[in-house]
């Protein structure tokens, strides 16, 4: 924010407040049990997290990966203060990197189905995750309320 001179007492308390949310939301950790020890992470610095069997795997900003385990649900409920929701029953993403929506067109063996991505980029490479129909109306949603309360994108 700008504030100019003369300074509005009210406008720098809502300035004051927005930027210590700002910080307070950057510099948050979660403690994870990993495969090989405990990670404490920076959840501004995960990108996008995806089950797979009994393991959750933790994707960075930076490129660095974690495994641990834990369910999803777990997982998604400890992450959803830190504006990272789930958009598939195997996937969750952080808003602050989402670029944007996209069709999807899955072809199966003896069916096809339409249905949305959450593009995002990791270290220059462009990563499409699935949307769950189940999850995609409060996924948008989600998204549009962040990007509304002015959400920071990296």
């Amino acid at each position: 924010d700008f504030l100019i001179k003369p300074i509005n007492c009210q406008k720098f308390l809502g300035a004051f407040g927005r930027a210590l949310e700002n910080y307070r939301w950057q510099h948050q950790t979660i403690t994870c049990k990993l495969t090989e020890g405990v990670a404490v992470i920076e959840t501004a610095e995960i990108v996008y997290a995806c089950s797979e069997g009994k393991l959750i795997h933790l994707y960075l900003h930076n490129g660095e990966h974690y495994q641990t385990r834990q369910t999803m649900t777990e997982m998604a409920a400890q992450l959803e203060l830190y504006h990272i929701i789930r958009c598939h029953r195997s996937y969750l993403v952080n808003l602050a990197y989402v670029q944007g929506l996209a069709n999807r067109r899955a072809f199966r063996i003896g069916q096809r189905s339409e249905g949305k991505e959450v593009l995002i980029t990791i270290e220059g490479q462009r990563v499409s995750l699935p949307i769950g129909e189940k999850y995609l109306d409060n996924f948008q949603q989600q998204l549009m309320q962040y990007q509304q309360q002015g959400g920071r994108l990296y």
